[in-house]
């Protein structure tokens, strides 16, 4: 995962703007679950993407502004390790 930095505002200063690709074209990597949770806080339930494909792109999602951990897992079940792991840091 490589995290791209962008300028977008939200028009709600509380929020932020977020884009994940799935931008890996391995095969052992598609389609992956996308989760997004509080930074340290463990993956529960569903994904906030589940299924995405080689080059899927999410759009902007409004999130509150915080800092989170993304982590991918292969769209295969639950109880897999993590592909890739990146926490978001809120800088403001």
């Amino acid at each position: 995962m490589i995290p791209l930095t962008d300028v977008r505002e939200p028009a709600d200063s509380s929020l932020a703007y977020v884009r994940l690709v799935h931008a890996s074209p391995a095969p052992a990597a598609d389609p992956v679950d996308i989760y997004v949770v509080a930074a340290g806080d463990p993956v529960t339930g569903e994904p906030l993407l589940n299924d995405v494909a080689f080059t899927q792109d999410s759009g902007y999602l409004d999130v509150p502004e915080a800092t989170y951990d993304v982590v991918i897992f292969l769209a295969i079940g639950a109880g897999v390790e993590p592909l890739e792991s990146v926490r978001l840091v809120d800088k403001r």
